[in-house]
């Protein structure tokens, strides 16, 4: 039951879409698993250690159970896997039910950590079973060991992952090598020993892309690190503090080991926790060899003497009350790892049968690849270490990261793009929207969709994450654009809303705007919306309104909240309000908005205190603050400091003119 609890995770990975896809078009179509059948970039481009073993038996999943249950059935399928064989494990080593106890539920909890429909699902299992093959075969000088070692790893190098295996079987080799010294063994024993190695090493290379896993890990890229998460050193997130005690825990049970003489096995325990430090996907794998372990390490120990039994359970109660606790908190975290899909802008597109190419985010390629008809191609996809060579991610994250506009634009042409889809965030709605020609087609709850043919959505798209552009001038291209939005956006639509709203409006004027903003309509509407329909109000001199929408914000402000409140006040007459806020600035906002002010808001913040100034004077403490602004600002601006005629900012408003051109 608990097992079934654990694997009852929303959907967060984007790569099971890609693998599930091309486990179904090999099954359905009998299109090759190693080549690629769904980019622009790369079509009929060889894929080397395709999962393959993986994708079938994801799509065999899927043609039995339906596309809707089957990442469910594939956690319970892969976790029933795990359980079994860490029970033969158990059993192997004639651990107690109370280390049962203590073992499972810390399995548990580094399964919830990654619970990712992905091929490292089944090496949970691998993992396990190689210790099984370890321990049984570590005091046995008989060959069959060796080669139930080789055959084993021959599956393995098949599978996925296969270093994790090696990394364990050096640990065997290790050991299996002092014993042989220890025994003071013959010639043929060290013979077999050294041959067999050999062999294990060989045969990893007996794949259908002949790449030996330890030659991709050699391959491996700073690139992947930089731009994608699983790659990411673990010490460098946020979730690192509650990884430290079970580092304390591999680090004492690895001495132990090695107190009884079982060095391969410490030294593999180590081995990965530093690459569970450096590399965040690689955590479950770690914590399913520390719980087995930990179960082998107690098992060890229980033959100690009474009074360390004692304190072994003592030990143990501890221990069981802090795995508790993370395991809690850790269930806690389920709702929040689901990842947002583009679904409505797929629907849109099943919809237009014409197809064509898809620039598109890095993460949603799969997804795309997986939903979209045959008609349309993706730019990238997560197979980005397997299919995509170094040199083409690098440039696309680059022209990314860089908000590169010229090379996006060159990049577009040359394949004759004829969609762009990509979170729908202030980012990439900036870098996005300055291609020449493209404007918004469809936005959905979290993605936003770009095109030639249909974009008349621009204006509205930009003005939700950049209210500061608002002009009184763009209400008729608004109100033209809310029509057309509301006949084609679902309801799932993070526009909508807003659209819906200025399609009420038949005209631009204070009682029609007020009827809009009555407060128990507003109390349920969405930061974005409230943060757009406040500058509205202070255009049209609301400032009343203005106040208690930007007033409203107050657990989701951003630095330009605070300034057009305080510009707000000053503008309603409420200067000493205005001044108290201003005084603020340097110790209650970074706490309250998570950041330092850039020196763009604090020059903002500079030309608020000199408008104050002008009506009002400053107090001591205001005459102190600007000064030292002044001081921090004067070198950026070579002696010629002076403040900004209209302190709203207006930092990207200038990308309105090509979106208006459109």
């Amino acid at each position: 039951m608990i097992y079934c609890y654990s694997a009852d995770f929303p959907i967060v990975s984007y790569d099971s879409f890609w693998h599930l896809k091309t486990g179904q078009d090999f099954l359905s179509a009998g299109k090759p698993l190693f080549y690629d059948h769904y980019s622009f970039t790369y079509p009929g481009t060889h894929i080397s250690g395709s999962p393959y073993i993986f994708q079938l038996i994801f799509a065999l999943v899927s043609f039995i159970v339906g596309d809707e249950y089957c990442h469910y059935v594939m956690r319970i399928f892969a976790y029933a896997c795990l359980l079994v064989s860490y029970l033969f494990f158990h059993r192997m080593i004639h651990a107690g039910s109370s280390i049962l106890l203590v073992s499972l539920p810390l399995i548990i909890l580094f399964l919830q950590m990654r619970s990712l429909v992905r091929p490292e699902l089944f090496d949970y299992c691998f993992v396990v079973t190689a210790l099984i093959l370890y321990i049984r075969g570590a005091d046995s000088s008989s060959t069959k060991y060796y080669m139930a070692v080789v055959f084993f790893m021959l599956i393995w190098a098949n599978y996925h992952a296969a270093i994790v295996g090696y990394i364990i079987f050096f640990g065997f080799y290790l050991d299996r090598g002092i014993g042989l010294l220890r025994l003071k063994a013959g010639w043929s024993l060290y013979l077999a020993w050294f041959f067999s190695g050999i062999l294990l090493l060989g045969v990893g290379f007996i794949n259908p892309s002949f790449e030996h896993a330890l030659s991709i890990l050699l391959q491996n890229s700073g690139l992947w690190v930089t731009n994608i998460n699983e790659y990411a050193p673990l010490h460098k997130t946020d979730s690192f503090i509650k990884f430290v005690p079970l580092w304390l825990l591999s680090f004492f049970t690895s001495c132990y080991l090695w107190m009884r003489g079982k060095y391969g096995l410490g030294i593999v325990n180590i081995a990965f926790s530093v690459i569970a430090w450096l590399v965040m996907g690689f955590v479950t794998v770690f914590g399913v060899f520390l719980a087995c372990m930990v179960a082998y390490s107690l098992t060890l120990f229980a033959t100690s003497s009474e009074a360390v039994k004692i304190g072994l359970r003592v030990l143990l109660g501890l221990y069981t009350l802090v795995i508790g606790y993370l395991l809690v908190i850790n269930m806690n975290y389920k709702s929040q790892q689901a990842i947002s899909l583009p679904e409505g802008i797929v629907q849109y597109l099943n919809s237009k049968p014409e197809g064509g190419n898809i620039f598109n985010d890095y993460k949603v390629g799969g997804y795309l690849a997986y939903s979209l008809g045959p008609a349309y191609n993706i730019y990238i996809d997560g197979r980005s270490n397997i299919l995509y060579p170094k040199l083409f991610v690098e440039e696309y994250f680059g022209l990314i990261n860089q908000a590169n506009h010229p090379k996006l634009e060159a990049l577009i042409n040359r394949y004759d793009v004829q969609y762009l889809v990509f979170p729908y965030t202030k980012k990439m709605l900036w870098l996005t929207l300055n291609v020449d020609s493209y404007g918004v087609e469809y936005i959905d709850r979290d993605f936003v969709l770009l095109s030639k043919k249909e974009a008349n959505l621009s204006v509205a798209a930009f003005l939700y994450h950049f209210p500061m552009c608002w002009d009184s001038g763009l209400f008729p291209q608004l109100k033209s654009e809310a029509e057309t939005g509301l006949r084609r956006l679902g309801s799932e639509s993070a526009l909508r809303p807003m659209l819906g709203d200025v399609a009420q409006l038949t005209k631009l004027d204070v009682g029609s705007l007020r009827h809009l903003l009555e407060a128990e309509k507003v109390k349920n509407w969405s930061s974005e919306r409230r943060r757009f329909w406040a500058f509205v109000a202070f255009d049209l001199e609301l400032y009343g309104d203005a106040i208690n929408l930007f007033n409203s914000l107050l657990n989701k402000m951003e630095y330009l909240d605070y300034f057009m409140l305080i510009y707000s006040l000053m503008e309603a007459g409420k200067l000493k309000e205005a001044e108290y806020l201003l005084n603020q600035s340097d110790s209650s906002w970074p706490k309250l908005i998570g950041k330092n002010p850039t020196m763009n808001e604090k020059y903002i913040l500079y030309s608020l205190y000199g408008h104050l100034e002008a009506v009002h004077g400053l107090s001591e403490t205001s005459s102190t603050h600007i000064a030292a602004l002044a001081k921090e600002l004067s070198p950026s601006f070579h002696g010629t400091l002076r403040y900004k005629k209209n302190p709203i900012p207006k930092f990207y408003c200038d990308a309105l003119i090509p979106i208006i051109g459109n």
